[in-house]
């Protein structure tokens, strides 16, 4: 029996001593310095925590438990618990680990095995600043990528061009693929003005894991007919074996206008508009008698603007077992605009899960789900009047209260015919409503059928479910005194099923990877837009359209397209040294013709690891170096649907005065040789590291040629079409870029910097006649802007100034109008072909609105739990054509002025800048380089100053981490420009019209502070 309690004895023993706790501490070093987020955990639990920005850790651990400490690029480490409370624990580079896998279509590979030119940006470089959208954290980070955000408007988007502009119709966006999904941008109905909302909003930023930009073809070209304007792809955050880490942020947020646009006060304004009139030989106006008396007046800018908050909440829990890995994530967001009764407020809800259901099968699920709600103004709207309140409050009379004497808003302006509306008045009293659901979601099923031999099947949707809104009541110019209500709903739903065979070894020297693959996708939209007017009452607005006694809009549509694809790609590498990478996709669109509907888009990658070569092992100067070469094709099938089919469109036609007959008539005529855009895309580059990676550089020059870009070109009526979609020409794209990363100090203060810079060149090498393609008028302006053989897409055109007319300048000698002779003080133009006359003969190439490079440049500073990010962007040598200066700067007496007319000439302030107060309104509407201006600009785009809580106090409070924040966000603007942001693109996506500047939304600096906080 002894030998018997003997054993139970030791055996209890043995688990008291076990079971028995002791609180411990440590740090993690690489051997330099500490590594923070390094993971610790007790072998064979879940239980465990991670370090701090120093690498300390504390943990409640058993006696003689194992820890098992792991980080990024670093070999696990176990280490046994002995009787000491205080370890000091370091890790060893992981080579393989350190090479980071890269995102690519259809799988991922190491950083050191890629042949094409990506781009990565990982979520710590992104969430460095604040940011609401995918496409904020891409801003001036990646070359070659050149982000604009055209409008202030909360939740509207950007425009973003990768490698130049490579389309004239088709899309110019690049493809976004978020955890495999392909995503569309629906566009607006028309029930509502102005820009439409984001379709990156519905993604949290938080969650993203990482992001890829897929730049040349031989990266693009396994996505076919979608990869012309590269690739994005969003891969996001996952769970991981082990317990669950809860994640909390909440930040708020200050918004301000840049800086206001000096203009005219009421005293000012009726001065000029006096003297206008006695330069005209017309009689003064009434409203202008005794300016002395009118004072300032009102302020129309600090009416319509404001100091508005916006408000971030997210939380997160994201874990997993040995087979079950789970990431929950929420978001709430909500941002007042800095233009009264603008907002915008969305909501996010993720699930990422995985499971294995055998050592062979593993399936998977990626569902988001997105609310989005905006409130808008009315800008960004394009009339023979601007329909915008920042239009309407730079032009409306000073001497105009908002509010007259009978406690009434001021109708209308009374200085111009036609008159604007009250833009205060505008903005309160109507109504205009986005809203928007989305659902992102995908499931999958991995089989590994062999060792080296994988099977995977993906199926997604991206369901989209919008309506618009809008009321503008009948006691405001805008309803015309009738009122005006509309209301559009469009839906969508679209889906993808991809099967794909990946065989992937590893022989001797060589390694091979084999993946080939089918993709069926298909995508259905349909929408319903209503209008009426003459409404008697206002109360009911939007939500009783019927009301309205007057039908004016009624239509309704539905479209389908689909696409199949057959893929394959081929990675082989030897010796580490030479990589090969062939990639093919044929794609079948039901956009095109029968004779042109599928496509071939192959490509091939390679790279010599020079590194590896044994002259370079064991440089001290060299770290890494690796040449790139890369050469492809990819399309582009960014059209609508049946556009290869001929159209009918609904008519109308009059019999007498009362009778009218309904019918549809043929609008294009068919076209079956219709088909995509294609380029053919060559890149070279070098990628170097050097004194082991604490510099590297990568650069890159490439070739892109579009050939048969696509356009809807008008027809002679004769022909009985109006239009036609048709291929009409080529487009080249050259350029060079270049990245640079470095550790500049790497103690306990450490100093990292990231600078990028791309040059671009764009040029219409074809068009199908040599003729010119034109954009539409504007403000009564045409031939603005043009496509040119021989020319850069996106050319402004218009009349060269020759300074002002002095007061000893011969008349007859000056160049005139057929219609209008001008007089001293009047702005004069170059006569071009020197015959008196000024016409078309005349008009010239005034700028380019594609920038010459475009540059970012960060800079990150740590010391112990202080960070301290500053993040500078910029563009140079594009040109923003500024319309408003048509308004701003007529000095006719019709509308306010900007502070440009106290510096008109005058006999006696011979200027050679402003031309003379004249009422004559044909004086004032010339294009010429005076509304040409130069747009560079550099932008200090981020500061941000936050602190990590140490491990010491947090454990206290059984936290993992505490991190607080301060930001600034463009806070200051270094750039010529006259308007409020030289960062404008008021038509977005219309590659003939950007650059342009007319009645848009200002941009805003946002003052932010905020937590996170991590369990």
């Amino acid at each position: 029996m002894k030998p018997l309690f003997r054993t139970i004895f030791f055996c209890l023993l043995q688990f008291q001593l076990i079971a028995q706790s002791i609180n411990i501490r440590g740090t993690v070093t690489n051997g330099s310095y500490g590594l923070p987020g390094a993971s610790i955990i007790i072998k064979g639990t879940t239980k465990g925590t991670i370090t701090d920005v120093d690498g300390n850790f504390e943990l409640s651990a058993p006696e003689f438990a194992i820890l098992s400490v792991s980080f990024i690029g670093y070999k696990t480490k176990e280490v046994l618990m002995t009787n000491d409370v205080d370890y000091q624990i370091e890790l060893e580079v992981d080579a393989q680990q350190l090479e980071e896998l890269i995102v690519v279509g259809y799988g991922s590979v190491k950083r050191r095995d890629v042949t094409g030119s990506i781009s990565s940006i990982k979520p710590q470089e992104m969430m460095n600043t604040v940011v609401s959208s995918i496409d904020q954290g891409i801003q001036g980070k990646a070359p070659g990528v050149v982000v604009t955000f055209g409008s202030g408007q909360p939740g509207s988007g950007s425009t973003i061009r990768i490698r130049g502009t490579s389309s004239i119709l088709g899309t110019l966006e690049p493809l976004y693929v978020i955890d495999g999904v392909p995503i569309s941008n629906p566009q607006n109905v028309g029930a509502v003005s102005g820009p439409v909302l984001n379709p990156l909003e519905t993604i949290n930023p938080s969650d993203i894991e990482s992001i890829e930009i897929l730049k040349d073809a031989s990266a693009t070209a396994i996505y076919g007919t979608r990869g012309a304007n590269g690739v994005i792809m969003v891969t996001t955050k996952r769970g991981k074996e082990g317990s669950a880490i809860i994640n909390l942020g909440y930040a708020t947020s200050l918004q301000e206008l840049q800086h206001k646009i000096p203009i005219l006060n009421a005293a000012q304004l009726a001065e000029l508009g006096n003297e206008a009139a006695d330069n005209a030989g017309v009689d003064r106006r009434n409203i202008y008698a005794s300016p002395v008396n009118l004072g300032v007046g009102t302020d129309w800018q600090d009416e319509i603007f404001r100091v508005a908050p916006m408000h971030n909440v997210q939380a997160a829990v994201r874990g997993g077992t040995e087979h079950t890995n789970y990431s929950i994530s929420t978001n709430f967001f909500t941002q007042d605009g800095i233009i009264i009764e603008s907002s915008f407020t969305k909501a996010n809800f993720r699930l990422n899960l995985d499971q294995e259901i055998s050592e062979r099968i593993k399936v998977g699920t990626s569902l988001n789900l997105n609310r989005s709600v905006l409130e808008g103004v009315v800008t960004d709207s394009e009339s023979a009047i601007p329909s915008s309140v920042t239009s309407w409050a730079l032009e409306f009379n000073p001497g105009l209260p908002v509010i007259d004497e009978d406690g009434n808003f001021t109708y209308k302006n009374n200085t111009n015919s036609p008159p604007v509306g009250n833009p205060v008045a505008d903005a309160k009293s109507t109504d205009q409503q986005s809203k928007s659901t989305r659902v992102l979601g995908n499931v999958y099923l991995e089989w590994d059928i062999l060792n080296h031999l994988k099977f995977k099947t993906f199926v997604s949707t991206d369901a989209y479910f919008n309506k618009e809104q809008s009321f503008v009541p009948n006691d405001v110019l805008r309803g015309q005194e009738k009122g005006q209500a509309g209301v559009a709903t469009s839906n969508g739903l679209s889906w993808m099923l991809e099967n794909t065979l990946n065989y992937k070894v590893i022989f001797g020297s060589h390694d091979l990877n084999v993946l080939i693959g089918h993709s069926l996708q298909s995508r259905n939209d349909e929408f319903l837009f209503a209008a009426t007017s003459d409404f008697d009452d206002n109360r009911l607005g939007y939500d009783a359209i019927q009301a309205g006694k007057e039908k004016t809009f009624l239509v309704n549509g539905a479209s389908s397209e689909s696409l199949q694809s057959f893929l394959g790609r081929l990675n082989y590498g030897f010796k580490n040294k030479y990589l090969l990478t062939l990639s093919a996709r044929i794609d079948g669109s039901s956009k095109f013709g029968s004779g042109n509907r599928y496509g071939v888009f192959p490509s091939l990658g390679a790279a010599w690891r020079i590194y590896e070569e044994d002259f370079l092992i064991g440089s001290k100067l060299i770290s890494d170096m690796k040449i790139r070469f890369g050469i492809g094709r990819v399309g582009n099938e960014g059209i609508p649907p049946y556009q290869y089919l001929g159209l009918l469109e609904t008519t109308e036609a009059y019999f007498g005065e009362n009778e009218i007959a309904k019918g549809s008539g043929p609008s294009s005529p068919s076209n079956n040789t219709l088909k995509w855009e294609t380029t053919d895309q060559i890149d070279i580059g070098v990628d170097i590291g050097l004194f082991n990676n604490r510099l590297t550089v990568v650069s890159d020059v490439y070739l892109k040629k579009t050939k048969d870009l696509l356009f809807i070109s008008p027809l002679p009526y004769t022909t009985g079409y109006k239009s036609a979609t048709v291929n009409i020409g080529n487009l080249e794209n050259r350029g060079v870029e270049f990245s640079f990363s470095s550790v500049n100090v790497d103690r306990q203060f450490i100093w990292k910097t990231n600078f990028n810079i791309a040059f671009n060149e764009n040029e219409i090498t074809k068009t199908s006649d040599g003729g010119e393609v034109t954009a539409d008028p504007l403000l009564g302006v045409n031939g603005w802007s043009n496509v040119e053989e021989g020319q850069p897409i996106n050319n402004f055109y218009g009349y060269q100034s020759d300074g002002i007319i002095q007061s000893g300048d011969d008349l007859s000698k000056v160049p005139t109008f057929f219609d209008y002779v001008p007089g001293h003080g009047d702005r004069k133009y170059v006569d071009q072909d020197s015959n008196g006359i000024l016409d078309e003969n005349d008009i010239v190439r005034l700028g380019n609105a594609n920038p010459d490079f475009s540059y970012g440049l960060g800079n990150t500073f740590s010391y112990k739990g202080w960070s301290l990010n500053i993040f500078l962007q910029g563009i140079f040598g594009n040109e923003v054509i500024n319309f408003n200066r048509f308004s701003l700067e007529s000095f006719d007496g019709t509308k306010n002025n900007s502070a440009a007319a106290l510096e008109r000439w005058t006999p006696s302030n011979p200027t050679n800048d402003y031309p003379r107060a004249n009422a004559d309104p044909r004086r004032s509407n010339t294009l010429s380089d005076v509304q040409v201006e130069d747009g560079s600009y550099l932008k200090v785009r981020d500061i941000t100053l936050s602190y990590n809580f140490t491990t010491a106090l947090l454990n206290k409070l059984k936290i993992s981490s505490f991190k607080v924040y301060v930001s600034g966000k463009n806070l200051w603007v270094f750039s010529d420009y006259s308007g409020y942001d030289p960062e404008v693109n008021r038509f977005g996506q219309q590659p003939l019209r950007s650059g342009v500047d007319y009645g848009s939304y200002p941009t805003v600096k946002i003052f932010t502070l905020g937590a996170n906080l991590t369990f």
